[in-house]
């Protein structure tokens, strides 16, 4: 082959490079601004997202598509991430043009979760030892597998607020009672079975949220996604169909999304579902379809069936344009507060209970 032939080849992988490029630059200033935490100067993690997402357009173009088996694992682990990281699908679409799999998202998760403990402060376990050596160290092996935010583990023989380990630990597992009161002091059973390694990760990280949010509403920039006439309540809609197509209706007759909106939701709940745990599910529809951003919210009375294993009683359905600064920016805060409430069970349990459209609306505003 003559190099004049090899040209528009390499011409098309230089200009496929520089859409990636473009997307992960995107993605990543995106990550920050949800996430809170700067990313940008992460190599490691640009160039994972490079080779992993390069890989991941070629096998969804041509149909190779890859079964993640720790999939359910990573939602369960890191649900919040996994939250957030649907906006990833709305990016991947406008970029590319296709829709990214549940499987390859949850992938991109694991990579955010590196980076992410890469860039967090450290967390401090003492664990209160009335166990043999041996069991102390499998433990400790435990706790550095399935919480990886820990980086240092201090086994202790007894509790004393005197002690460096205990003094300065983040959180002390103890299985005997401790006669203390101390809010760091977590009471947890035998760390090698299953169930107390999950109930000690839910515990951890939640007590680490609770220190670091406090009551969510939307900012004023996300007023404008909201409209009381697209808040339902206490809705009587025994499929997920009806239901989708009942909000993708009144979203149209308000002028927000064009014709063919719903079935563009409906394409993309076909291929992969939007259920995202915690008996709530946020589907969406292709941005070419929508006229103005716009979030229409549903609260059933009954929760429906959504992917024939979970069933969601909220639904958030999302019409999002990213064609200018300020859509993106709308976006990206809308993300990553919505996320922020969806954590907060206490919060989000006041919003389900409200009987009002006009009350949940107000609340999401105040």
């Amino acid at each position: 082959m003559k190099p004049s032939d090899k040209q528009p080849v390499w011409q098309s992988i230089e200009q496929y490079d520089a859409t990636l490029a473009e997307f992960v630059d995107e993605l990543v200033d995106t990550l920050s601004q949800i996430l809170e935490k700067d990313l940008s100067m992460d190599k490691q993690f640009r160039e994972s997202l490079a080779y992993h997402l390069r890989s991941a357009v070629f096998r969804l173009r041509h149909g190779d598509q890859q079964k993640n088996t720790l999939l359910p694992y990573i939602r369960q682990e890191y649900r919040q991430l996994f939250k957030v990281s649907w906006y990833l699908s709305l990016l991947f679409e406008k970029h590319f043009g296709i829709q990214i799999t549940e499987d390859e998202l949850g992938y991109v998760v694991l990579l955010i979760q590196a980076a992410l403990e890469r860039k967090r402060s450290s967390c401090t376990v003492a664990v209160i030892a009335d166990f043999s050596r041996s069991y102390a160290s499998l433990v400790c092996q435990r706790l550095r597998k399935y919480l990886p935010e820990i980086t240092t583990i201090h086994v202790v023989s007894r509790y004393d607020s005197t002690d460096p380990d205990c003094r300065d630990a983040d959180f002390i597992l103890s299985r005997a009672p401790i006669h203390q009161k101390d809010s760091r002091i977590i009471m947890i059973g035998n760390l090698l079975e299953d169930q107390y390694m999950t109930e000690l990760m839910e515990r951890i990280r939640q007590a680490r949220l609770e220190r670091q949010t406090s009551a969510c509403r939307f900012s004023p920039i996300c007023h404008p996604l909201f409209h009381p006439e697209l808040i339902f309540t206490k809705v009587k809609i025994d499929t997920k169909e009806r239901l989708l197509q009942h909000m993708c209706r009144e979203m149209e007759q308000l002028g927000f999304v064009k014709s063919g909106f719903y079935e563009s939701v409906m394409q993309r709940e076909n291929l992969v579902s939007t259920y995202i745990g915690d008996n709530v599910s946020l589907p969406h529809g292709n941005p070419e379809y929508v006229n103005q951003s716009i979030v229409a919210i549903a609260v059933l009375d009954h929760p429906v069936s959504w992917d024939g294993e979970s069933e969601s009683g909220v639904v958030v359905l999302l019409g999002m344009k990213l064609s200018t600064r300020e859509d993106k920016k709308r976006t990206q805060v809308f993300y990553k507060e919505l996320v922020a409430l969806l954590e907060q069970k206490d919060e989000l349990d006041k919003l389900k209970q409200m009987d009002s459209a006009f009350d949940l609306y107000t609340n999401l505003i105040k």
